[in-house]
């Protein structure tokens, strides 16, 4: 009983834990100093669809709209 008890107080502290992270990333979005994309983009004919997961790609992107707001990225800068 101890040990479920255990569990399912580290599993409430991870949900406290999430929601106070999503309540500090609404307020203040990452800023992202590093990111590949200009410079995977030299090669890339066609450009491709950011708009959609670029890492399906048969020459898959570390970058795209969906992932970028996923991770709550607010602004980029190479």
């Amino acid at each position: 009983m101890l040990i479920l008890a255990l569990l399912l107080a580290a599993q409430l502290s991870d949900v406290a834990v999430a929601a106070r992270v999503e309540r500090v990333l609404a307020r203040t979005p990452v800023i992202d100093g590093h990111n590949d994309l200009a410079w995977e983009l030299r090669e890339a004919v066609p450009a491709p669809d950011l708009s959609r997961d670029t890492a399906v790609l048969p020459h898959p992107l570390q970058t795209d709209i969906p992932r970028l707001r996923k991770g709550r990225v607010g602004a980029q800068f190479w």
